[in-house]
């Protein structure tokens, strides 16, 4: 049970770095490809999960085998299980209109997608505060460089200050 917790948050992370080392030697919509099959992936074992939690277990790990107020704590019940099913599943829609549309034109469109999608698991997931703040803030940043990488793409100029 503790890598089926684990794994929403740490499998987007280890296929990003993947297509991090291997840019420039592989196409966009490969790599974007991938990481939907990532994407899939962490549907599925969200729904795995779920079906874990549906009789009122609640899975808790402690990672590093820290003490609970040093460690990261991960801990799922049937209600963030259901809400990393939804988000994760939005990611792969997502992910498959922007291989449709060739919207993931840039080699770092894919990896920072899985990078916020990992964070969004770890904020679902997630069993204090403090590393609550710090999914947060693995959320955020990719998510700016995205809407730079829109921007950019568009070819709109940034407004006046």
């Amino acid at each position: 049970m503790n890598a089926l917790l684990v794994a929403p948050v740490a499998l987007p992370l280890l296929v990003a770095a993947v297509l991090l080392l291997l840019r420039g030697r592989l196409d966009p919509r490969a790599g974007t490809a991938l990481a939907a099959a990532c994407a899939a992936v962490v549907v599925v074992l969200g729904a795995v999960l779920l079906a874990r939690t549906l009789d009122g277990q609640v899975p808790v790990t402690q990672l590093g085998g820290w003490p609970a107020g040093i460690a990261v704590v991960l801990v799922a019940d049937a209600f963030s299980a259901l809400l990393l099913v939804l988000t994760s599943a939005v990611v792969l829609l997502g992910l498959l209109y922007a291989f449709g549309t060739g919207e993931a034109a840039s080699e770092l469109f894919a990896p920072l997608v899985l990078v916020m999608s990992a964070g969004v698991s770890g904020v679902l997931l997630t069993g204090d505060l403090f590393n609550l703040f710090v999914f947060v803030e693995v959320v955020l940043v990719p998510s700016y460089v995205l809407l730079l990488l829109a921007r950019g793409a568009r070819g709109a100029a940034p407004g006046p200050l």
